[in-house]
């Protein structure tokens, strides 16, 4: 049944093929020109489109950063600078890994020591061997420690007795 169906279904299409062109079988016909028309398509020019100048706003000024120094050394931090200041606070270089910035707000004449402002909000100084700063601080105020104090008037040594210590041999 199948394969009756298959060819019966075959010549059908072999027959569908030969409707659609009505000349099959005949003597092929030649193709007839027929007037065509002509259309001339004319592109006028328009102007040019003119550039409008704009106003291009001027860049600004990058902000700076705020003068720090990051400790890569524990370090004193001291009244004044110099090592004859009273000690003022020890800072640790980083605290649980993350490495100590400290605000800067100015430097001795030398460029040596930084004034900073340490975690308790008090103004002290720093060793600059012990710092990397962050910029260029050429700029930072120049400033001065307190006074340090004078020796004592009535320093003098009294009653000095030497001892001689054992005799080596």
């Amino acid at each position: 049944m199948r394969k009756y169906f298959a060819l019966l279904f075959l010549i059908l299409a072999m027959l569908a093929c030969n409707l659609s062109n009505p000349n099959a079988g005949g003597a092929p016909t030649s193709p007839t020109l027929e007037p065509t028309t002509v259309i001339y398509v004319v592109i006028e020019p328009t102007a040019t489109p003119t550039i409008a100048v704009t106003n291009t706003p001027a860049p600004t000024a990058t902000a700076e950063l705020p003068p720090e120094i990051m400790l890569h050394k524990n370090s004193n931090c001291r009244r004044g600078p110099s090592e004859y200041y009273v000690i003022v606070d020890q800072i640790a270089r980083d605290k649980d890994g993350v490495p100590v910035s400290l605000p800067v707000v100015g430097q001795n004449e030398g460029g040596t020591w930084w004034q900073v402002i340490n975690a308790t909000g008090q103004e002290c100084w720093i060793f600059g061997e012990n710092t990397q700063p962050n910029s260029d601080f050429s700029n930072l105020p120049i400033k001065e420690g307190p006074a340090l104090p004078d020796t004592p008037g009535n320093f003098f040594v009294t009653n000095q007795v030497c001892q001689p210590g054992p005799k080596k041999k």
